[in-house]
């Protein structure tokens, strides 16, 4: 596996532009993870841009977009230019388990038009539901991270895990996402490590 090299800010739009400048009709898509912090101005840089397409038409636009930059699909999700160390994880209308929610459409924000390309950033306690999913420890410290330095409304935080966690339990069953339980279990082991 080849390790992504850093990306900045300016890393992550020109991408952004690149893509957008490829799609031939209008595409959605939703930064999330450490490039949304860095888009945001909370952590400085990361090795992948995170990006959810809104469907799957959008989804099959930036795959050929980024075939024809030089992207490689390494699994399901990885896409790896070999000659930059970029790397892109891309899936559509989910990330990881969870589902890409109206409410996390809803309050995303317009990060801008990259020609045919619309990105949206979601909120940070959206990005923090996707993070407390993998228990890593690089999605963990970025969790702090955002807490130390993100504008955190738990209000909405609580409200929405518990309503995902509904939806997920009620639609998906046995398969559905305990998004309050990842997320008890992520900020338990942020607490613990600083008593």
């Amino acid at each position: 596996m080849i390790p992504g090299r850093v990306c900045s800010r300016e890393d992550i739009i020109r991408l952004l532009s690149s893509i957008g400048g490829l799609v031939k009709s209008n595409t959605i898509v939703y930064v999330l993870g450490g490039a949304a912090l860095i888009l945001r101005g909370i952590k400085d840089s990361t090795i992948d841009i995170d990006i959810i397409a809104d469907n799957l038409r959008s989804y099959n636009a930036i795959i050929e977009a980024l075939t024809a930059l030089g992207f490689h699909r390494e699994t399901k999700m990885k896409f790896v230019n070999t000659r930059t160390n970029e790397i892109v994880d891309l899936d559509y209308g989910k990330f990881i388990r969870l589902r890409l929610y109206d409410v996390m459409k809803e309050r995303a924000e317009f990060l801008g038009s990259f020609g045919n390309l619309q990105a949206f950033i979601l909120s940070n306690e959206h990005i923090i539901f996707f993070k407390s999913l993998t228990e890593r420890k690089k999605d963990i410290e970025d969790i702090k991270t955002i807490l130390k330095k993100g504008n955190i409304n738990w209000r909405i935080l609580v409200r929405d895990a518990i309503f995902i966690t509904k939806i997920e339990l009620k639609e998906r069953k046995e398969k559905g996402v305990l998004l309050v339980y990842e997320l008890y279990t992520s900020l338990r082991i942020i607490r613990n490590s600083h008593p």
